[in-house]
């Protein structure tokens, strides 16, 4: 019976993984309805409500205007974009179906992005196709803030493309891929630090092989290009704001201080990177917690019996320092 059961699972894991990411996020959603939980912070005090009333202003997809129900009116350019499809929701369906919509759309792709990325490039064993769904699955069910799209759950998809591109195994797909990421992600909160990587990608992959990869250049001008549009009300304020005055200028400064104060001290500093460390920035939570001990006494193993050849074994290290580094520096920088 066990043994059918493995089998069963090994068949048909990304259907039944698929399944299960479906059941999780709709469920409650389906027995509470609107009584179901919602993040707050930044999410239903603002953007959500960005979007409804952009959604009745009328002016989605305007690059001009005003917005009649916000502070007596402010300019159109001040909403997020309209052409963004965690907006374009709000557009078709009500809030909440929207809000639900979007909410497993968003784990979903997390799921199916971080599968064929293992798959693919990293675990290609068929014994390790088990340790591939569970990564898969532990990585959809991290709490994204869904209302920004696929800024952080779609990042192994658009990985995988690109690699596939990198490769020289690229198809129609992974065009399209890229072309949904730049509709479906935010360029202020990610798209603009994978523009960055991917152009330094493309740079030493070109200096280590001798030679361009037009196909890879062909995919980050596509990015490039659709986050342009996408973002074209925000770029307008940027570059020709015409004397307008953002919230984030006019706000009281004391308030701010206050709230976002930063570290006194060396200890204090100490406490601030361990605690990001092990439970996520506020904004960001991964629920990883749990499993810190099993990266230390991977990466203790690993350094023990390293093998030159083991490229996962060093890749592990790098990302485990590497993401100590990022802690320290936002730490440091605000």
């Amino acid at each position: 019976m066990k043994s059918k059961i493995i089998k069963f699972i090994y068949k048909y894991n990304l259907a039944i993984g698929t399944l299960l990411v479906f059941i999780v996020y709709l469920l409650p959603r389906v027995i509470l309805g609107k009584d179901s939980f919602v993040t707050i912070n930044d999410n239903l005090d603002s953007e959500i409500i960005w979007r409804v009333v952009l959604a009745k202003s009328g002016l989605a997809f305007k690059f001009s205007g005003n917005i009649e129900q916000i502070m007596n009116g402010i300019p159109r350019e001040f909403l997020v974009s309209g052409y963004n499809l965690a907006t374009g929701f709000y557009l078709v369906f009500e809030p909440f179906i929207a809000y639900v919509i979007n909410e497993i759309l968003v784990h979903l792709v997390a799921f199916l992005g971080m599968y064929f990325l293992l798959q693919e490039h990293i675990l290609k064993k068929e014994k390790e196709i088990l340790i591939i769904w569970g990564v898969s699955l532990c990585f959809s069910f991290i709490p994204f803030l869904s209302i920004y799209g696929l800024s952080v759950a779609g990042q192994p998809l658009l990985f995988y493309a690109f690699l596939n591109i990198l490769k020289q195994k690229s198809r129609l797909r992974d065009f399209v891929i890229i072309f949904i990421f730049a509709f479906y992600s935010s360029l202020v909160l990610s798209g603009f630090f994978i523009i960055l990587s991917l152009i330094m990608v493309f740079i030493v992959h070109s200096i280590l092989f001798k030679k361009i990869n037009k196909k890879f250049l062909l995919g980050l001008l596509i990015l490039v290009i659709v986050y342009l549009f996408v973002e074209f009300n925000l770029l307008k304020v940027i570059l020709h704001h015409n004397g307008l005055i953002s919230h984030r200028v006019e706000r009281n400064v004391f308030f701010t201080e206050v709230a976002f104060s930063k570290c006194d001290n060396f200890f204090q500093a100490v406490f601030k990177v361990l605690e990001n460390f092990s439970f996520g920035h506020r904004y960001s939570p991964s629920l990883h917690f749990p499993i810190l001990f099993t990266l230390f006494l991977a990466c203790i193993i690993i350094m023990k019996k390293i093998q030159k050849k083991n490229v996962i074994s060093k890749s592990l290290i790098v990302m485990t320092l590497s993401t100590l580094a990022v802690v320290l520096i936002s730490i440091l920088w605000g």
